[in-house]
């Protein structure tokens, strides 16, 4: 089943989201290889949000965010 692409203007959170949905429809795996496989689809292809994300990461400019507390992807 292929996976959705990240829709411009969708943060990673939103893209999580849809991309988490979709592998549940799919064969069983573990919840920890689906949050991996939809990071590495989020992060790489040509989504213009992800790519000056990764670009404000790797200089320091911002943190990477983390989950709320009490929430699970």
């Amino acid at each position: 089943m292929p996976l959705p692409k990240p829709s411009k203007g969708q943060n990673r959170n939103q893209y999580m989201d849809v991309c988490m949905h979709e592998l549940k429809k799919g064969k069983e795996r573990p919840q920890k290889q689906r949050v991996a496989i939809c990071l590495r689809e989020w992060g790489k292809g040509t989504n213009e949000d992800a790519i000056l994300r990764r670009f404000a990461l790797l200089i320091g400019e911002i943190e990477e965010p983390q989950c709320p507390k009490g929430q699970k992807y």
